[in-house]
């Protein structure tokens, strides 16, 4: 994925439980702010940019606290209802289907 990015003053370390690094290195950089749009959810975020991994975005648990969105795991779909962006809101209405 390419998006404008940011160095870092001080790179970070995100360790796996086995003690590695996540991506093999430390994290040097973050992206500027981004729209991040799934249905009709929207908001502006920053990632954190971790080199050598096989996806595009990991949303971390910070992420899963504030929105709290609800995931059904079925028929080999991912169905996520989040409330419509960019603030947290309680009218949760909204389903968003990915195969």
């Amino acid at each position: 994925m390419e998006v404008a990015q940011k160095k870092l003053k001080i790179p970070m370390r995100f360790e796996q439980v086995d003690g590695s690094l996540l991506g093999g290195t430390p994290v040097e950089s973050i992206t500027l702010p981004i729209k991040l749009e799934m249905g009709q959810h929207w908001e502006e975020i920053r990632f954190i940019v971790i080199p050598n991994m096989r996806e595009e975005i990991i949303l971390g648990l910070s992420w899963f606290d504030k929105w709290k969105p609800h995931i059904w795991w079925e028929d080999g779909f991912r169905k996520v209802r989040l409330a419509m962006g960019p603030l947290p809101d309680k009218g949760m209405n909204n389903i968003i289907t990915e195969k």
